[in-house]
């Protein structure tokens, strides 16, 4: 099938603000903290798929929430630097 993608423009701290708000309800029915945070520098706005996104964290967070064996599950936020493109060599 074919992969679609939807490009949305939004801000991501209250993407993740809206997140984290979702989860921690899954989050205490597991008796697990849910914590948040950010580090460094993030844009405020991106340019991404909203809803593959969310859908991808909302299950990676809640995979680590049913399988924690952790009293604290720590979602932290950071922009990586994109790795430099070499030319190619044909």
């Amino acid at each position: 099938g074919k992969l679609e993608y939807e490009r949305d423009t939004f801000g991501l701290v209250r993407f993740l603000s809206d997140l984290e708000r979702e989860m921690l309800d899954v989050a205490r029915q597991k008796g697990v903290r849910l914590e948040f945070r950010t580090q460094g520098f993030l844009p405020a706005v991106i340019e991404t798929d909203r809803r593959k996104l969310h859908q991808i964290l909302m299950h990676v967070i809640n995979n680590v929430i049913k399988k924690a064996n952790a009293e604290t599950v720590t979602v932290t936020a950071a922009l990586r630097k994109k790795p430099r493109s070499r030319p190619d060599n044909d």
